[in-house]
């Protein structure tokens, strides 16, 4: 049963993990059903270079996490939202921390799930994203680039039109601009491995003690990176920035209900 809103109803924008598209990804589909049935808005969007968005890796100085911040930001403008919920997945909760790093005053709540952590994190997480594609623009330029099995991808998917767009964009992508985005997103991971890659508990405990967190962690995830001893230092390092923290551990979509009682709470604040 949907409850009344004095004006708009909130908005709570959704970003899953790795390179993948917002909009159809299950991660967050639960919560989402959830909160429209209570009268909610729900954003779901695809960051630049995923999902259906188009290419391009003009950064202007930034990590990919910082420009995705950046992006959702012109978004929110762009939709007449001041100020929303976040919730992020993996490499979406560190978008949704950096944005609230950047832009605390647009977030009135944040639901972080299955960040990763830890020196196999990095590792991993780092080639894979960032350095593998690095070292295939200095050996090959874009071209080389293209070879890529995360960018075959990426130009062999979609509409017809999408894929001949993102080929051209990719192709007359400087390979200078490339590379610095590349070598700016992976040292924002290396600037900190613990409690989660990107954050140390300086900046957990900068953060804006009006914005609360509710953490999750699926205890199914084993791989390593997406740890529960990553997410008991996170609530433990943002707890001491004063801010209101709670942490939920299980299996599946445990923590849905939880989750939409979080939201109530944030936009009630």
């Amino acid at each position: 049963k949907k409850r009344a809103f004095s004006g708009e109803p909130p908005l709570v924008a959704m970003t899953p993990g790795g390179r993948g598209g917002g909009v159809g990804n299950p991660t967050f589909q639960c919560l989402a059903d959830t909160l429209l049935q209570e009268g909610f808005r729900v954003l779901t969007w695809d960051r630049r270079n995923s999902g259906h968005s188009e290419v391009s890796y003009d950064f202007k100085g930034k990590s990919r996490a910082a420009q995705d911040a950046a992006d959702l930001c012109g978004l929110l403008g762009t939709l007449g939202v001041p100020m929303a919920i976040l919730a992020g997945q993996s490499a979406g909760g560190r978008m949704a921390l950096e944005f609230a790093r950047r832009y605390p005053k647009m977030v009135c709540g944040m639901i972080l799930k299955d960040l990763t952590g830890g020196e196999k994190a990095l590792k991993h997480l780092r080639k894979k994203y960032f350095t593998s594609h690095l070292n295939a623009a200095e050996r090959g330029g874009m071209a080389e680039v293209a070879q890529q099995a995360f960018f075959r991808n990426m130009l062999t998917t979609g509409p017809e039109e999408l894929r001949q767009t993102r080929t051209k964009q990719l192709m007359a992508t400087d390979v200078g601009t490339f590379v610095e985005a590349m070598i700016l997103s992976a040292r924002f991971l290396e600037r900190a491995i613990d409690p989660v890659l990107g954050f140390d508990e300086d900046m957990l405990r900068a953060h804006d003690p009006n914005v609360p967190c509710f953490l999750v962690h699926d205890s199914r995830r084993n791989d390593g990176m997406h740890t529960a001893e990553a997410m008991e230092e996170l609530c433990e390092g943002l707890t001491k920035s004063g801010a209101k923290v709670a942490l939920s551990t299980g299996v599946g979509d445990f923590w849905v209900d939880k989750g939409v009682t979080f939201c109530w709470k944030a936009v009630n604040a």
